[in-house]
């Protein structure tokens, strides 16, 4: 579970560095942490009902972001027997090995057909790793995927330092997987970047790299939910944050190449240059992680993608065509 541990470069009121804890399920009989009872539908398991909450702040309606939530599941999917998520009831049900589980955007979670006692508490284990990235953390109020890419403006004091890891090959190979991509996007953001100004008519296969950026979202998930202490967590989810990301520029830069330069207007060149100096974010996310020398300068990149962000949406205010090519941005970045 989330247990409460040293962070370095965190605010200490961050959800990655306080953790998460269980709280009392209200009911009739009065609050217990763990409710357990027989099951009625199969002889011999058990159900249990338990919610999860912030120290110092207990439950809240919002615990989990849901469209992160299902994001995470469906990249998960391959783990699981069934994803089922209804944004306007806030809950998602999934089945994973023989347990039918409810989860809830306020962290309401319902296990049923439990083995027993001590299984649903390693589902519980479980559950807190695998759901970690959908947190919304109460320090800056954005989920907590966003904390680990320092580019929530405020929990992140600096990049964390976790060079424990660099002798870890699942962690730097995930490190040094995204490094690549960051940069073969950069290279392409640079030559649309030219081909885009002489106005030429592109054409360009995206197929393999949306095949790896997904290979790298569920490695990096699968690395969350094997972590064994907080700094493995905190890297898992920064690396899953930036796969993510990667993937929805991708997306974009794949509607880029498929428009033709009549219709690209005047919002391309604004919007490369905002993918360019988001994707230069990335890359110091992941150089502060293992370089102390490079630990002050994410936040300083994430603020001049906030800028740039923002005078795209101004230039497609008027456009009902824009905002529609847009929408995943805004998804990502709504303020």
């Amino acid at each position: 579970m989330l247990r409460s541990e040293k962070l370095p470069g965190f605010d200490v009121e961050c959800v990655l560095a306080k953790g998460i804890r269980l709280e009392s399920v209200p009911g009739p009989t009065g609050s217990t942490v763990l409710y357990l009872q027989p099951c009625a539908t199969v002889e011999g398991r058990v159900n249990c009902e338990l919610r999860f909450g912030l120290p110092g702040k207990g439950v809240r309606e919002v615990f989990y972001d849901l469209p992160i939530l299902s994001h995470t599941l469906n990249t998960y999917s391959e783990n699981l027997v069934e994803v089922r998520v209804s944004p306007n009831l806030g809950v998602a049900r999934v089945q994973w090995r023989g347990k039918k589980i409810l989860i809830s955007r306020n962290g309401r979670i319902v296990i049923r057909e439990a083995v027993d006692e001590e299984d649903a508490k390693a589902t519980i284990d479980f559950l807190s790793r695998l759901l970690a990235p959908s947190i919304v953390c109460d320090r800056c109020g954005q989920v907590i995927l966003n904390c680990a890419m320092a580019s929530c403006g405020e929990c992140a004091m600096e990049q964390a330092s976790l060079a424990p890891l660099t002798n870890n090959i699942l962690w730097t190979g995930g490190v040094e997987r995204i490094q690549n991509f960051t940069r073969a996007l950069i290279g392409r953001i640079d030559s649309l970047d030219k081909e885009v100004t002489r106005g030429e008519s592109i054409t360009s296969s995206y197929g393999p790299l949306f095949t790896e950026v997904d290979r790298i979202a569920r490695d990096s998930l699968g690395l969350i939910v094997d972590s064994s202490n907080r700094e493995e967590l905190a890297v898992g989810v920064l690396l899953l944050g930036q796969a993510w990301d990667l993937s929805l520029i991708l997306g974009l830069l794949d509607q880029i190449h498929r428009g033709s330069s009549s219709d690209r207007g005047s919002l391309v060149m604004p919007l490369l240059r905002m993918l360019e100096l988001w994707l230069l974010a990335l890359k110091e996310s992941l150089d502060g992680v293992v370089d102390e020398g490079a630990r002050e300068s994410p936040m300083k990149r994430w603020a001049h993608v906030s800028e740039a962000w923002s005078n795209v949406r101004r230039r497609a205010e008027n456009d009902s065509a824009l905002k529609v090519f847009l929408s995943p941005l805004v998804e990502r970045w709504p303020v």
